[in-house]
């Protein structure tokens, strides 16, 4: 559960987390083995709801540098004038941020073409059209703005690779999770079905939507190196409680959760979706298992 949070976070909401996935996600169940809800992931979305503040405040670190002049030193330099860390959004918070200047830019522009068709229509006079439009441009300025420095601050593909980019403690470099991914495949601690297929399905379903409307649905891309889909998918979806046993019955479970991560974060009120979406194939998880185990079985 660490991994899902940030590194910031209060301890004592941490305890709060680890109790509420111990209690609620796995003891509630009958404890071990018994659980149907990656606990973990109950945890983490009970503290988003409970604490979506800090659950949202990530720190970004490395974020003032500043040099030293003679005979100061670095260190007493950066302690007097320098911070560890400020809080940040994530890359998808950004993302969010830059769609829904969009949309407020796209609605502005066409309230604008509206009240140059009603003053040649005489509906409104020269004055009431010459007051909205001048409201419209301001909003129209506000939005390119705040879209010019939410796009200054997101990271590029390769910091997202790399891991140069805020976010939970175990999601930020997608390069140590695909390692990670790699040694557990070598000691066949898991299988590429489930973590595999829901890169498949999150880079098709998200490669649609953007070639559809780039300017509305990010790049398959930016999708897969952003978040915690990674994180999810090779390390909480491959959970064996949690998810099905037959490989039909993996792919099925995969393909839900890619196509339900994809319409969270385009659609949904939330930046990120692979926690709500583990959760919700997991509840599944039993009758999947019902309907796709193999004809001999043990």
């Amino acid at each position: 559960m660490a991994f899902n949070v940030p590194s910031s976070l209060p301890v004592w909401i941490m305890i709060l987390g680890a109790l509420a996935a111990i209690g609620i996600g796995k003891m509630s169940f009958g404890g071990l083995g018994c659980n149907i809800f990656n606990p973990a992931l109950v945890g983490r979305v009970f503290l988003l709801i409970s604490f979506p503040v800090q659950m949202t405040t990530w720190p970004v670190a490395h974020t003032q540098i500043v040099e030293p002049t003679f005979p100061q030193t670095y260190v007493n330099v950066v302690s007097e004038n320098s911070t560890d860390a400020i809080s940040g959004a994530t890359p998808l918070a950004l993302l969010k941020i830059v769609v829904k200047n969009n949309t407020e830019i796209s609605k502005a522009k066409v309230a604008l073409t509206k009240a140059d068709k009603e003053l040649a229509e005489g509906t409104k006079t020269a004055a009431e059209v010459a007051e909205l439009k001048t409201k419209l441009e301001q909003e129209i300025q506000a939005a390119q703005i705040s879209q010019q420095k939410a796009k200054a601050d997101l990271p590029t593909a390769l910091e997202l690779f790399v891991g140069q980019n805020p976010g939970s403690f175990g999601e930020v470099s997608a390069l140590a999770l695909l390692l990670g991914l790699l040694f557990m495949l070598a000691r066949r601690v898991i299988t590429w079905h489930i973590p595999i297929t829901i890169f498949i399905t999150v880079f098709v379903f998200a490669g649609i939507l953007h070639l559809c409307n780039p300017e509305q649905f990010i790049s398959p891309v930016y999708q897969l190196l952003s978040g915690g889909l990674m994180l999810g998918a090779i390390f909480m979806a491959t959970d064996y409680v949690t998810s099905p046993m037959a490989v039909k019955g993996m792919i099925i479970y995969s393909v839900g959760i890619g196509l339900l991560t994809v319409i969270i974060r385009n659609f949904g009120a939330y930046p990120e979706g692979m926690s709500f979406a583990i959760l919700i194939m997991n509840g599944f998880t039993p009758l999947i298992n019902r309907y796709c185990k193999p004809k001999r079985f043990a």
